[in-house]
This record gives C-alpha cells, sequence and structure tokens, in this order.
C-alpha cells in the first residue's frame, strides 16, 4: 500500500512541477514575469508543504507498521 502511495506522490509532484514551469514559460496569469514570480514562489512554497506533509504521513504509516507485534 505504502508503495502505490508513494507512486502516487510522485505522479503528483511531476504534474506539480509541469504547472510550476507552465507559469514561468507564462510569466504568470497577469502576463508580468513580476507577478509570475509571486506565484511561482507560493506554487512552490505550496509544493514543499505538501510534500512535506505526504512525507510524514509515510513516515507515520511506516513507523506504526515496524513497531507492530510480529
Amino acid at each position: 500500500m505504502w508503495r502505490k502511495n508513494l507512486h502516487g506522490l510522485t505522479d503528483d509532484i511531476m504534474k506539480q512541477v509541469k504547472i510550476l514551469d507552465d507559469l514561468g514559460d507564462n510569466g504568470g496569469a497577469g502576463g508580468s514575469s513580476e507577478g509570475g514570480n509571486d506565484m511561482k514562489v507560493n506554487y512552490f512554497d505550496y509544493l514543499v508543504n505538501q510534500i512535506s506533509k505526504e512525507i510524514n504521513d509515510i513516515m507515520s504509516i511506516a513507523a506504526n507498521v515496524l513497531s507492530l507485534p510480529r
């Protein structure tokens, strides 16, 4: 199950990186490079927070599985 979650996380990250690249290429929604940079920074922060949350969730699951009695 954790492998499936990890593969899903990897796919989501790849999609988000593509969106982030598109934001940089298009210069943001308003067409100004300054606005695009702000959107890029905000989206990057969002990505980092999401990835951190997913990793913590996966580590918590792994810790619970490793502490199960055998």
